[in-house]
């Protein structure tokens, strides 16, 4: 048996052995077996026998020699398999921390973000700061200390707040007194550079919990990062600490950290911003109400609250058309905000519209809506802005009454003053004609009835005259209790109305012209008279006097002042809607007998003081209310106003105007209330 070896790198290879031997016992034979042979031949052998013997010899050896060689490339491939799957392994190791740490990053920033986006105030800046610290840790930075300096500048000196939470267990704010420490933060912060400082040796002082003392800290290392508003920092107790990767993470940080505290300047300007606009909302003299895209209200301010009936807290969310109703639904401008909502144009509605408010009250207005678009000039929603018109509609009626009266009384007048002069004339002759004839003749009785008549025109020209008359009343203050008890009292003499008084004792004076008083005595018959024309089955008039202060805010066209306030109210039929208007026009009357100059002369006396008469009535009766300025002192009356229980009887003439059962009781608290007998 022979081995060789080809070369050193190749394996051992067995040479095929054939034994040729004469000995076959048993020693030989165990000898033979541990070389393996390929074959074991005893002499004598034949020739042939051992050709065959060989070539199995030889055809097993070149099977032993594939079997090696596959062997050793099996060998092979397995070790070469072997180091690319321990690679694999490795770079799939490395690949599965990599993204773990990326998710930990993830889930740090995320965390660090969710704070920023919740942050309201500078209080809820530690939140963030509790984020980002245990972002850090979870990410494995060695830091042993987090700290943020925010750089405030007032009155153009920058100093340095201080954030920290060391080893207590909160954070704490306090500006940063350590002036080198202050100037690095700012260097730092103007360079707008990262500072990795990895060998520093820095010894400070904190305080190691709330209820224990101050200990020395040293710092080997610091991290700062700067941003927007100052500089996030980490500082470590062991020198170069801080990685390339563990500045990526906290500049990352930072930018949150911006964009946070710019998230605080925002809403901080949103909120002046938006107290501005509620101040500007609430100083605006219009109703003005937001909606949103599907017109929903959003908005009210304080005169839409007053106009509609609605708060702003009822009214958000409700349909617009619920808060903001307008009487005329058929005319397609009374529907302003689907208007601008649909076209995304402007509209301006006929002062005519009628808001319903929500008790029911009515109000002429004027709107004019518009669209409201985002930045990119879509419509999201529409505001409108109205106007209670109310007022104006009354005052330009006001005006447009007392320009007519005015125009009418200067042609009444001069009439009037002509007629009357042609009276006289006429009057004077029929005296002079009648003194020439017997009492008992026809023709003097003709001349008698032609000088009634005549008078009665005089009346009628003293009417006209009383109309017209105008200038500046020379004023002296009066007693306007005494005209009204008086002249209602005489006017509902001898009919069955009975006046019924209510008024306020201590009555302010009111200024009126001497020549005057008995033109404000007859407003008040004139008032009384129609009153009780209206009731001619009998009735209560009832009569009101009493003291008010006009202010800046009434719907009355009047100057702010003190006025006396009387009323006449009756229990008659009412005057119709369509006769309303025209009641203080000259020569407008609904009485056959009637010369309709009644109220036009009561409404000119009234304007020629300075005052306001209004009129409202219904079916259950007619409410005339004058208003006259008035001075702060009560009018002098006689002693036996101001005498409880007192009444004192009338003598002469004057007694004769008031009959046993019209006796006045007066009373010295409260008001005065005076009964007048239907006589």
């Amino acid at each position: 048996m022979a081995w060789r070896r080809p070369n050193e790198s190749a394996p051992y290879i067995k040479s095929p052995v054939i034994y040729l031997t004469a000995y076959s016992n048993d020693q030989t034979l165990a000898r033979a077996k541990i070389t393996e042979p390929f074959g074991y031949l005893l002499k004598p052998f034949e020739e042939r026998e051992l050709q065959t013997t060989i070539e199995i010899a030889l055809h097993k050896h070149q099977s032993d020699l594939a079997l090696r060689r596959a062997h050793d490339d099996l060998e092979r491939r397995v070790a070469e398999r072997t180091v690319e799957l321990l690679s694999a392994d490795l770079a799939l190791k490395q690949e599965i921390g990599e993204r773990q740490r990326r998710e930990a990053r993830h889930l740090a920033m995320q965390r660090v973000r969710e704070e920023v986006w919740h942050m309201r105030n500078r209080g809820d800046i530690q939140h963030v700061l509790d984020a980002i610290r245990e972002g850090l840790a979870s990410l494995a930075v060695p830091f042993r200390y987090c700290r943020m300096y925010v750089v405030e500048t007032r009155l153009g000196v920058e100093t340095v707040r201080l954030y920290s939470r060391d080893v207590v267990e909160s954070w704490s704010s306090a500006p940063l007194e350590d002036p080198g420490w202050r100037d690095v933060v700012l260097r730092v912060w103007r360079e707008g550079e990262v500072a990795n400082r990895g060998d520093i040796d820095e010894t400070e002082t904190v305080p190691a919990s709330a209820d224990t003392h101050e200990q020395p800290m040293t710092i080997r290392s610091a991290l700062d990062v700067p941003f927007s508003h100052g500089v996030l920092s980490i500082h470590s107790a062991r020198p170069h600490a801080f990685s390339a990767s563990d500045t990526e993470v906290l500049q990352e940080m930072a930018v949150a950290l911006a964009e946070g505290f710019h998230r605080l300047e925002d809403l901080q300007k949103l909120a002046e911003e938006r107290q501005r606009l509620a101040v500007t909302l609430h100083s605006i003299a219009d109703c003005v109400i937001a909606t949103d895209a599907e017109g929903r209200i959003v908005l009210l301010n304080r005169v839409a609250e007053g106009l509609t009936g609605w708060t702003q807290s009822e009214a958000r969310g409700r349909e617009y058309a619920e808060v903001f109703t307008l009487a005329d639904k058929t005319d397609l401008h009374c529907d302003p905000v689907a208007h601008v909502l649909e076209t995304g144009t402007a509209l301006t509605l006929a002062p005519t519209a009628t808001l319903i408010a929500r008790d029911g009250n009515e109000r002429l207005i004027s709107t004019n809506s518009a669209p409201i678009r985002d930045d990119e000039g879509k419509t999201i929603g529409a505001v409108l802005v109205s106007r209670d018109v109310s007022a104006q509609r009354k005052a330009e009626a006001e005006q447009l009454k007392s320009a007519k009266l005015e125009s009418l009384g200067v042609l009444a007048g001069g009439i009037a003053h002509d007629f009357n002069n042609i009276l006289t004339t006429i009057i004077g002759y029929l005296s002079l004609s009648k003194m020439d004839l017997s009492p008992e003749g026809e023709l003097y009785a003709n001349l008698t009835e032609v000088e009634e008549a005549s008078q009665r025109a005089t009346e009628l020209t003293h009417q006209l005259l009383a109309f017209s008359k105008g200038g500046a009343p020379v004023k002296k203050a009066a007693s306007i209790a005494e005209l009204i008890t008086d002249s209602a009292t005489f006017t509902t003499r001898g009919s069955n109305v009975r006046c019924q008084f209510d008024i306020e004792e201590l009555l302010w004076a009111s200024e009126v012209d001497v020549g005057q008083v008995s033109q404000v005595s007859q407003v008040s018959q004139n008032l009384v008279l129609n009153a009780d024309q209206a009731m001619p089955a009998g009735g209560t008039i009832k009569i009101a006097a009493s003291n008010m202060v006009i202010g800046t805010g009434s719907n009355l066209p009047l100057q702010p002042g003190e006025y006396i306030s009387v009323r006449v109210m009756d229990q008659g039929h009412g005057i119709s809607g369509n006769h309303l208007p025209r009641i203080f026009d000259p020569y407008f009357t609904t009485k056959a007998a009637g010369s309709g100059l009644g109220l036009a002369t009561a409404y000119a006396i009234v304007k020629n003081h300075d005052g306001h008469i209004a009129v409202d009535s219904s079916s259950q009766g007619t409410v005339f209310t004058v208003y006259i300025p008035a001075e702060s002192t009560t009018a002098a009356a006689s002693p036996a106003r101001h005498r409880r229980g007192y009444s004192r009887p009338r003598t002469g003439a004057r007694a004769g105007r008031r009959g046993p059962d019209q006796a006045v009781g007066w009373r010295s608290t409260g008001k005065i209330r005076i009964r007048s007998g239907a006589g």
